[in-house]
């Protein structure tokens, strides 16, 4: 997941990140019964310019082509793009 906070959100990313992670754990273990779900840690990078968060999120779409899953990586129902990209 490649993502932005906006500058009126209170917390951390660390915050989000936990938020979010103990949310969908909860409901993939309720839904199917899967867990665990998540690693402990998270990697955090800040994108300083355009063209490398371009390459970044285009790294982070293909993740589903090197693994085989699907040929291209809008093919795959959980990847999606906001276009542009904003900065």
């Amino acid at each position: 997941m490649l993502l932005s906070l906006t500058e009126n959100y209170n917390q951390s990313l660390q915050n989000w990140v936990s938020s979010f992670k103990r949310y969908t754990a909860k409901k993939m273990n309720e839904l199917f019964g899967i867990k665990p779900v998540w690693q402990v840690n998270f990697y955090e990078h800040i994108v300083l310019k355009e063209e490398s968060l371009r390459k970044i999120a285009d790294y982070v779409l293909n993740n589903p082509v090197r693994k085989g899953i699907v040929e291209t990586w809008n093919e795959y129902p959980f990847s999606k793009m906001v276009d542009p990209l904003p900065i």
